[in-house]
């Protein structure tokens, strides 16, 4: 079977090999991968940080429309992306043709309500500075550990706690307080976001709660969600991670093997037993309701 490219978004906080377990799951089943890192995100200096405080939702997918362009794929890749990349991976997804879009724990578009106690206490340090739109934000240890990593175990937490970023305090306005962008960065029109998808979240992530990634999975009606126990928001990175690299492989390569490259059927068959077809009709509204009473 002839595997077509996958691009891989980071989340907040994040760099292109943040996730390297999710890349190097893929690239053991021939996928082959290209994963940019965000623009001002690698270490810089105090200027350039600045900058990143005031840059924009639209800025990120721009910027990771002209590396796709330039990849010069000859096929529709796949996308993949974490928490805020999943956010830009359903943007880019509603602006150019993809194979498969793959969301772990995605951030939500506009429309979905993203505010929860939990995420606003993981986050009290970026909404409680003044002029927090404006300006870069790093997650102290206290709040990642709580927030971003608690299912992650040590050492790797510590390791994972300290390459996290600053990121754009803009970003987080547009997600999380979309109802107030003018611009409505964050805004996804569903419907022209045709081919196969996967959601995967943890029933215990804190930072963008199961509930609302089961409101962004409702927005598709062709989607399909995963709500793994016992997890957290770097679901890959956790205790468990392979069963959630091992479904989000699979998953896609049954969409290559009953798929044509634009992501349509190529027949009306039936998948093969004991898997989930990824170009279902059936609702996603009620298979959301019932995976989460199995798997929460």
């Amino acid at each position: 079977m002839e595997t077509p490219p996958v691009v891989l978004l980071h989340g907040m906080w994040s760099t292109g090999s943040t996730l390297d377990p999710v890349r190097c799951a893929l690239e053991e089943r021939g996928y082959r991968v290209l994963a940019p890192t965000l623009p001002l995100h690698p270490p810089h200096g105090h200027e350039e940080h600045e900058a990143l405080g005031r840059t924009s939702l639209l800025d990120y997918a721009r910027f990771l429309e002209e590396r796709i362009a330039e990849a010069d794929f000859q096929t529709p890749p796949i996308l993949v992306g974490h928490s805020m990349g999943g956010l830009l991976a359903q943007m880019l997804a509603a602006r150019m043709p993809t194979r498969a879009t793959v969301l772990l724990a995605p951030a939500p578009p506009a429309g979905v309500q993203a505010v929860r106690w939990s995420n606003l206490r993981a986050t009290r340090n970026v909404i409680t500075a003044p002029g927090f739109w404006r300006r870069a934000h790093r997650p102290p240890a206290a709040l990642a550990d709580w927030g971003l990593l608690h299912r992650v175990a040590e050492p790797r937490r510590s390791q994972i706690r300290e390459a996290l970023l600053p990121e754009s305090g803009r970003a987080y306005a547009e997600i999380v307080f979309w109802w107030l962008d003018r611009q409505q960065a964050s805004m996804v029109d569903a419907s022209r976001v045709s081919s196969p998808m996967l959601v995967m979240t943890g029933a215990e992530d804190r930072v963008i709660p199961a509930s609302v990634v089961t409101n962004t999975a409702a927005r598709y009606p062709h989607a399909e969600l995963l709500v793994f126990p016992n997890r957290g928001h770097w679901l890959f990175e956790e205790e468990g991670a392979d069963e959630v690299l091992a479904r989000l492989t699979c998953w896609l390569d049954l969409v290559c093997a009953v798929t044509d490259a634009s992501g349509n059927p190529l027949s009306r068959q039936r998948a093969p037993s004991g898997s989930t077809s990824p170009t279902s009709s059936a609702s996603v509204r009620s298979r959301a309701r019932s995976d989460a009473k199995m798997r929460t």
